[in-house]
C-alpha cells in the first residue's frame, strides 16, 4: 500500500484498525468477506495523490483483531457491528458519522 498511517481505533467492538494516506476528500474503502484493506493496496497510491484514504480492516480481518465472541450471534450480528464501527471510525476519525 502506499505509505500510510496505521490506526488503531477503540469502537464499541473492540480495536479496528485502519489504514490513512494522504490529502483532501475522505474515501472511505471497505473490503468485501474475507478479505482486508490490503485488497486495495493497487489503488491506494493513485487515490491518495488527490483524497485522504481510509481503508479499514474489518474486525477479525487484516490485522484487526476478531469481535468478542460472546455478543456475536451470527451474520446479522455482524453486520450490526459494522454499522456501529463505521459511526466510531467516522466519530473519532474527525467526520461525522453518515446519515442513516
Amino acid at each position: 500500500m502506499a505509505d500510510t498511517d496505521t490506526v488503531h481505533v477503540t469502537t464499541h467492538h473492540g480495536e479496528v484498525v485502519v489504514h490513512v494516506c494522504g490529502n483532501g476528500p475522505s474515501v472511505v474503502l471497505l473490503h468485501a468477506n474475507p478479505g482486508s484493506s490490503q485488497d486495495f493496496a493497487g489503488v491506494v497510491g493513485p487515490l491518495a495523490q488527490t483524497h485522504r484514504v481510509v481503508a479499514v480492516d474489518w474486525p477479525g480481518y487484516g490485522v484487526s483483531p476478531a469481535p468478542d465472541a460472546a455478543s456475536f450471534r451470527g451474520a446479522v450480528t455482524y453486520r450490526d457491528c459494522l454499522v456501529e464501527v463505521l459511526d466510531d471510525l467516522a466519530t473519532q476519525l474527525g467526520r461525522e458519522p453518515p446519515p442513516r
